[in-house]
């Protein structure tokens, strides 16, 4: 018993140059020459990072997805340093709790209600029984462009609308921990981002689009959080045909 402790001890061991750079991605401010060999070590340590045929990378911590691009030099910048720490702190790893807790430890018999637009995400975790608990996802807009997402060459573009950064949608579906959702937004067609995630579920996670029940345009303008919820619950007793 003794040597199979010390084993399990061993393997959980982090070496000295993995907790500098886990120390680097939590500081503040971000610094500008963590290097991407170093994250990549740390994350393969802390759990998988697979690359795949178009240069980005599948990671996977503690039962926790998320897609990530490759950066273009030798060192992260600003904003990659930013979703990496987002990432580690959902997948419950910070400094203090270098392995956090795998997400096996969470029941995961909610149901969930997305209430989504071209802004950003508010993921509801419902227990029909219960009260909701929301989690709230942001597009990376480091411009500043607080009406869009961010948009590749944004300055380049003649007033034209280009086409939008979906790893705005990637991190939503590394958020998707249900059994059953229902996508619910504003507008029609392309204008409506539902229809924009349902599609890249449909494509990049097909085992998360399985899961969706039912899908719906809401009037956010003229409903309240509380209606919402409430037709996303009733979409969740009376799960209809996705519109796709």
């Amino acid at each position: 018993m003794t040597e199979k402790r010390d084993s399990t001890e061993a393997e959980r061991h982090m070496a000295v140059d993995d907790r500098r750079t886990l120390d680097a991605i939590f500081h503040h401010p971000a610094p500008h020459n963590l290097g991407w060999m170093d994250v990549l070590r740390l994350l393969r340590h802390l759990g998988s990072a697979d690359e795949r045929t178009d240069g980005k990378y599948s990671l996977m911590i503690n039962g926790h997805h998320l897609i990530f691009h490759k950066p273009h030099g030798k060192h992260l910048d600003a904003s990659e340093v930013a979703d990496l720490r987002h990432y580690f702190a959902s997948s419950g790893i910070s400094p203090d709790n270098p392995y956090g807790t795998p997400a096996t430890a969470t029941p995961s018999s909610a149901d969930i209600i997305v209430l989504i637009d071209h802004h950003g995400a508010k993921l509801y975790q419902i227990h029909l029984s219960s009260n909701q608990q929301a989690e709230t996802v942001t597009p990376y807009d480091p411009h500043h462009f607080l009406h869009h997402l961010h948009h590749r060459d944004e300055t380049s573009e003649q007033g034209q609308r280009p086409a939008e950064d979906l790893t705005f949608y990637d991190r939503i579906a590394a958020a998707l921990h249900g059994d059953r959702i229902v996508l619910l937004s504003h507008g029609t067609g392309s204008s409506n981002a539902s229809n924009v995630l349902a599609e890249r579920l449909k494509k990049q996670h097909s085992s998360i689009y399985a899961k969706i029940v039912g899908q719906a345009e809401v009037n956010t303008s003229a409903m309240t959080e509380a209606e919402i919820l409430a037709y996303g619950r009733q979409a969740l007793v009376a799960p209809a045909q996705r519109p796709l």
